[in-house]
């Protein structure tokens, strides 16, 4: 039997899957951040590709361990759905406290590729576009 799906399902699954992704960020939850991702997914942060779920979480756990706080907020997006697979762009932003106490904000763009599986949208590749890094007065200049 085929399963037929609405855009607009699509729409709100695919934004429930990002809004998932910045709840997973800001409780540092590993293996709810990890059932986001398709088992061959890879994740393109800081000029490297990070690729299979297992890698990609791995990284993102080290990467964590780097900062006391992190608050990870998704803002606007927009999406594309063609059946099982859809994209999207997201401007996103973080604020960031390091372990040694330096604090720091980010401004960027997540640009992704999701598929279906299984019933379950989940990121196949995400790529963040550095906006801006640095001061939270954001004296810094722009990426």
């Amino acid at each position: 039997m085929e399963t037929t799906h609405d855009s607009a399902s699509d729409e709100q699954a695919l934004r429930d899957l990002v809004h998932a992704y910045a709840d997973a960020v800001n409780r540092r939850d590993a293996e709810a951040w990890r059932e986001l991702w398709t088992e061959d997914g890879v994740w393109e942060a800081f000029g490297t590709a990070f690729e299979g779920r297992d890698r990609v979480v791995a990284t993102w756990q080290g990467a964590m361990q780097g900062f006391a706080l992190v608050f990870h907020v998704s803002h606007h997006g927009v999406l594309t759905v063609e059946g099982d697979v859809a994209q999207g762009r997201w401007t996103i932003s973080e604020q960031l406290k390091g372990v040694d106490g330096t604090a720091s904000v980010l401004l960027a763009l997540y640009h992704d590729d999701y598929r279906r599986e299984a019933g379950q949208w989940r990121f196949a590749r995400r790529r963040l576009e550095v906006l801006y890094q640095g001061p939270p007065d954001l004296s810094g200049a722009p990426a």
